[in-house]
C-alpha cells in the first residue's frame, strides 16, 4: 500500500478515493500469505529499508490542503506525488527501490532527462496513446500510461508544467 503517496492527498480527495473503493462490488479473493524472503531481510538489516511506508509518515504534521484545481505547476506537483514511488522525490528516475530485478530503471522526468525537448502536446499525446514522440511504446506494466492517460487535459497540463519547473538533474539522483 503506497501510504506515503496517499498521505499527501487532502482529506477531501482521500475521502473521494475511499468512497470510490467502497462503491466497488466486493471480490471473493483469497490472498496468499505474506512472506519476507532472504534478500529483503538482508536489505532491511544492511540498507535500512523501511518495511512499512506508513513508518516514514509524520503523523503529527498538519493535514495537506489541495491546491486550487487548474493548469498550474502547484496543482501538477500535487497530482504528480504518485509518480515519486518509481521516479523518486526529485523525479530523476533510476533503479526503483525494491522492484523486481527485471524492472527497467524509471525515466528521468526533469528537464535534464527523457522529456527534454518535449512539448506539452507531445507529453499529453504520449500519456493518451502510450507512444513517445520517438515512436517507443510504453509498457503499461512499468509505466501505467493507460490510467494516467485518463486524467483531464487540464490535469496533464498541470503535471507537465510541474515537471518543467523542476531543476534539470542527471538520471538517478532521485
Amino acid at each position: 500500500m503506497p501510504a506515503g503517496e496517499f498521505y499527501y492527498l487532502s482529506d477531501t480527495d482521500l475521502g473521494a478515493v475511499i468512497a470510490y473503493v467502497k462503491s466497488l462490488p466486493p471480490v471473493d479473493n483469497e490472498l496468499p500469505a505474506n512472506k519476507i524472503g532472504p534478500l529483503f531481510r538482508v536489505a532491511m538489516v544492511f540498507m535500512d529499508v523501511v518495511t512499512l511506508p506508513a513508518e516514514v509518515i509524520d503523523h503529527t504534521a498538519p493535514r495537506p490542503i489541495a491546491p486550487e484545481v487548474g493548469a498550474t505547476a502547484e496543482y501538477g506537483q500535487y497530482l504528480a506525488i504518485s509518480c515519486t514511488g518509481c521516479h523518486g522525490s526529485g523525479f530523476s528516475g533510476g533503479p526503483i527501490p525494491l522492484a523486481p530485478p527485471e524492472f527497467p530503471p524509471a525515466l528521468n522526468l526533469t528537464p535534464g532527462g527523457e522529456l527534454q525537448g518535449w512539448t506539452e502536446e507531445m507529453f499529453i499525446n504520449t500519456l493518451r496513446t502510450g507512444v513517445t514522440p520517438s515512436g517507443h511504446q510504453l509498457n503499461n506494466l512499468y509505466m501505467p500510461w493507460q490510467y494516467i492517460g485518463q486524467m483531464t487535459d487540464e490535469e496533464l497540463k498541470a503535471v507537465f508544467l510541474f515537471l518543467r519547473s523542476l531543476p534539470a538533474q542527471e538520471q538517478g539522483n532521485r
